[in-house]
């Protein structure tokens, strides 16, 4: 734990955010922007190409915040549809949608979750080297009106590029990292202060980030199995309340 972090502790001031962790430490970009990229299909269920651009916004809204310098950048669009680490898609950042559900469950994945995001990182140090986004369109129908009561694209979306940033999920239940939704909400389109200190954590405008302050994972004799898993989480049904997704650290090179 941080200093930053154990005093707020000792204090009882313990953030709700907390950063996503692999063996090495806190996963973290070394350099920024990063850049994104949508696949152009998007979600069969909206066809007025509203679904990308609130893509796009939900990545804008973890850009240039007020604490931190930390930004992602569009790169465009593109039909590439391979993901997590597979051969090909390292270095490629990007959101898209799997509509049969089949192979989603397939690929290990719940249908209860709305999206997906992996991680590929640098086993001895963490530092992230490509990042996906995989929503789950076989199990759910989108939105992006803010008045229907299907799963809105913005509200997930800016879920899960808080991952694709390094966080995991927060224990603050108003918080955009809080790992549940309910169908038709749209408040975790706006980030609230803890998402905005998560970040700022990580990225900080003044001062060193704390991933600065890792060891190096393999000095300490990390050989090539120095990763972990993401930590597992039970769905709830209360009121058609799901999990907003799962952040899987899946491959270290």
């Amino acid at each position: 734990m941080t200093a930053t972090l154990l005093l707020a502790a000792l204090i009882g001031l313990a953030p709700g955010y907390r950063p996503a962790m692999t063996a090495a430490g806190m996963a973290h970009w070394e350099s920024w922007p990063v850049p994104y990229r949508v696949n152009a299909a998007g979600s069969d269920d909206v066809v007025d190409g509203s679904d990308l651009a609130a893509v796009r916004a939900s990545f804008d809204a973890w850009s240039h915040l007020p604490c931190s310098d930390f930004a992602f950048r569009f790169d465009g669009l593109t039909n590439e549809t391979t993901t997590g680490g597979d051969a090909g898609s390292e270095g490629v950042n990007l959101v898209v949608w799997r509509e049969l559900l089949t192979e989603w469950v397939a690929d290990g994945n719940s249908p209860l979750y709305y999206a997906v995001t992996t991680l590929s990182f640098e086993k001895c140090s963490g530092a992230l080297v490509d990042a996906d986004i995989e929503v789950n369109g076989g199990n759910n129908t989108w939105t992006t009106d803010p008045e229907h009561v299907s799963v809105d694209v913005q509200n997930v979306l800016t879920h899960e590029v808080g991952h694709v940033l390094g966080l995991d999920h927060s224990s603050d239940a108003n918080a955009v990292m809080y790992a549940r939704a309910a169908a038709g909400e749209t408040s975790k389109r706006t980030l609230t202060q803890d998402d905005i200190d998560g970040a700022c954590y990580l990225y900080p405008k003044e001062g060193d980030p704390p991933w600065l302050e890792q060891s190096d994972g393999c000095a300490t004799g990390c050989s090539a199995g120095c990763r972990r898993p993401a930590p597992g989480s039970t769905p709830a049904l209360l009121l058609g309340v799901v999990l907003l997704g799962a952040r899987r650290v899946r491959r270290a090179r």
